[in-house]
């Protein structure tokens, strides 16, 4: 979100209408990305979820259970806001 936020600093200065001629997204879904204009889409990762995951494979691997826990797949969802629109028509 951070470096998207620059992104959209730097095209407002440049004249570059977002999300008219440019759509920018983050990730992270940081305070940042709702404050500034255009508010900023963003992927909003699930940090709870995702802790307790890797809590769970700590302490089945401290039990002495196989350490090898394999892949969980914890997905984000993406929170749209101002700084993305359709893409722009050429002529």
């Amino acid at each position: 979100d951070d470096m998207a936020a620059g992104v959209v600093r730097t095209a407002t200065r440049l004249g570059i209408s977002i999300p008219g001629e440019l759509s920018v997204a983050g990730c992270d879904d940081i305070t940042l990305a709702q404050q500034i204009f255009p508010s900023l889409t963003t992927i909003r990762q699930p940090l709870a979820a995702m802790a307790e995951a890797a809590s769970r494979a700590l302490i089945k691997g401290s039990r002495g259970a196989d350490r090898n826990t394999g892949l969980e797949t914890i997905p984000g969802t993406i929170q749209v806001r101002e700084s993305t629109g359709p893409a722009p028509v050429h002529a």
